[in-house]
């Protein structure tokens, strides 16, 4: 419990930071009409001693995903409904890092936009973004370049020479994307099966390391997807 002190200083903390995103300012009115009941459930929670630091937060991804709804030309778009609303706003409320509050805000931007019916707000896109590390950025960002959604017969092929780290630092990186759901791992030095001269398939990609190979997996794909910056 805290103190009526301490309580009175967080409600004011919390005004001061509403102000940039309370019902009547634009950004304010841009979360009720995206989220609808969501923020307001939100908002309630936020009553705590983190208020300001999480309001500003939000208000900082509001700023951006609009930014990123300008360059697309969308003015009219889809509301977020409740179940998926809830976890989204309390991920952008608790992150404080600009490099991750922009893979929030594009990938807000993109489930917005009508023309990318497969991009959806879900949970699982969610779960992985509030996971990730800002150390894990430059490398999301380098996969994100490859065209996963093309059929191909061999596989990109990817090492560190791709990557600006070494080891075993990529290593741990790709480990952490593969308990995201984002790759499989394969160490065992087998070859696998010759596919057939024909055979061509979406969402080819493995990455090379110290510790061994890392396959991407179809949620790879709907990732980068999701996350991808307009130009």
């Amino acid at each position: 419990m805290i103190s009526d002190e301490n309580a009175k200083a967080v409600q004011e903390l919390a005004k001061l930071g509403q102000k940039s995103i309370d019902a009547g300012s634009d950004a304010g009115k841009w979360l009720t009409k995206t989220f609808g009941q969501a923020v307001e459930h939100v908002s309630e929670a936020l009553a705590d001693k983190a208020a300001g630091y999480r309001v500003r937060n939000r208000a900082n991804v509001v700023a951006k995903t609009q930014a990123h709804l300008q360059k697309l030309g969308i003015t009219d778009f889809k509301a977020i409904d409740f179940r998926s609303g809830i976890p989204l706003l309390e991920g952008i409320s608790n992150e404080p890092e600009e490099s991750i509050q922009d893979l929030w805000s594009a990938y807000l931007a993109n489930a917005l936009d009508a023309s990318q019916p497969s991009v959806i707000i879900n949970r699982l896109i969610i779960g992985i973004i509030k996971n990730l590390e800002p150390s894990d950025l430059p490398v999301i960002l380098r996969l994100a370049k490859e065209d996963l959604e093309r059929p191909v017969h061999d596989p990109i092929r990817l090492d560190h020479d791709d990557f600006l780290f070494g080891e075993p630092y990529l290593s741990n990186i790709f480990a952490r994307l593969t308990a995201l759901g984002l790759f499989s791992f394969e160490n065992s030095g087998s070859v696998g099966f010759a596919p057939d001269p024909e055979w061509e398939v979406a969402c080819q990609l493995e990455v090379s390391t110290a510790l061994g190979n890392f396959k991407a997996m179809p949620l790879l794909m709907l990732f980068t997807q999701a996350i991808r910056r307009p130009d």
